[in-house]
């Protein structure tokens, strides 16, 4: 698999060269590992998060052992929930991250921190918006990485993509105010790379007055797929 790695820029944003590289290739990895649970031929439309959350990760860790990957792979580690104390917490009291992303070289010691949500019929808007998933970021319960970046993971298991992007578009206006969106943000249409179309960007400045950057990623697990080209 040769994956076109295309970018598209952001022109509010300026981003070193490192740093659009490590985010072009965590998504390039999604993507692979998206293809891999798809091609498992399961029925993923009825499967819980961790589950597909499994697949993904699985595809992505074969990839990496893959002796015809690209060289770039062994500068990345994935962990599938992987304990985070945002308060000290120990023991079960701590947080899981569904996906973290890390560089392990110096120019691209960089992190990356997915949440992931099913998007099935009767899923409630604060289930995607509230504070088991965007609000955790907003919080900082869960962490951004140093250019306040994360992202949330729209797995979609009915209706089709389109559906769900209204849906959301929808929610996401509702609650701008408990979402701390920036007042010239909306929801964005911004593909990382051309094989996740489906991926769109919001701006947050929370309580802390950091800005906070979100990439929300829909995968289709129904049907035939319409975000693997």
């Amino acid at each position: 698999m040769k994956p076109n790695n295309s970018i598209i820029s952001d022109p509010l944003v300026a981003y070193d060269p490192y740093y659009e590289r490590f985010r072009r290739h965590v998504f390039t990895l999604l993507f692979i590992g998206y293809t891999h649970a798809r091609n498992k031929n399961l029925d993923l439309a009825v499967a819980e998060e961790d589950d597909i959350t499994d697949h993904i990760v699985k595809g992505i860790e074969e990839y990496k052992k893959d002796l015809y990957s690209p060289a770039w792979v062994e500068n990345y580690a994935i962990e599938q929930q992987r304990p985070h104390s945002s308060h000290g917490e120990i023991g079960d009291r701590r947080k899981w991250l569904d996906i973290f992303f890390q560089g392990n070289r110096r120019e691209q010691n960089n992190t990356f921190c997915f949440e992931a949500k099913r998007l099935y019929p009767g899923q409630k808007p604060k289930r995607y918006f509230g504070q088991k998933g965007m609000q955790q970021f907003l919080l900082r319960e869960y962490p951004t990485n140093p250019k306040g970046e994360a992202v949330m993971l729209g797995y979609v298991q009915s209706h089709d993509i389109q559906y769900w992007l209204q849906w959301l578009k929808t929610h996401f206006e509702n609650f701008r105010a408990d979402l701390h969106i920036s007042t010239d943000s909306s929801w964005d249409d911004f593909p990382i790379i051309l094989q996740l179309p489906y991926s769109f960007r919001t701006q947050h400045v929370p309580l802390s007055d950091i800005p906070v950057v979100l990439f929300h990623v829909l995968l289709s697990f129904v049907g035939d797929g319409s975000t693997v080209r």
